[in-house]
């Protein structure tokens, strides 16, 4: 299945990325962010009363968000490769991701592996998604 997604301006986004870093190596950025789940939040109040469930494609917005910040304008999400989602995050919860950006977008569609914990370090999930400079064809 492939997933396309349109790109939220910031402000409009359901999510608030905190703590975001990059390393610049040799043939890649390694991008790490974070984002609060918040059981009070609008868009996460019917997800699920009373045991709030930060919904997975919130962390393919936290992955497209981290990604662009560090790759020139234009640069977007444009397939979702896999998506392997291993335990929930919750209310109250902090998602942190880190992904290795390789160099050369957006020249050419890059495929990225990303890893999404909880602060305890148990994996949430596992994404491979490509990225372009091009948008969905």
């Amino acid at each position: 299945m492939i997933i396309r997604p349109t790109r939220l301006p910031p402000e409009a986004s359901p999510i608030t990325v905190h703590d975001l870093s990059a390393t610049v190596n040799e043939d890649a950025t390694t991008v790490t962010a974070a984002a609060h789940v918040d059981p009070d939040g609008p868009y996460l109040r019917g997800h699920f009363p009373g045991d709030t469930v930060f919904p997975g494609v919130f962390l393919l917005e936290l992955l497209d968000r981290a990604v662009s910040a560090v790759e020139p304008p234009g640069t977007r999400l444009v397939e979702v490769e896999s998506a392997r989602f291993t335990a929930p995050a919750r209310g109250g919860d902090v998602v942190r991701l880190s992904v290795r950006v390789p160099h050369g977008l957006p020249e050419v569609p890059a495929v990225v592996d990303a890893t999404f914990t909880g602060l305890d370090g148990i994996r949430l999930a596992r994404v491979r998604a490509r990225f372009s400079g091009e948008g969905p064809s």
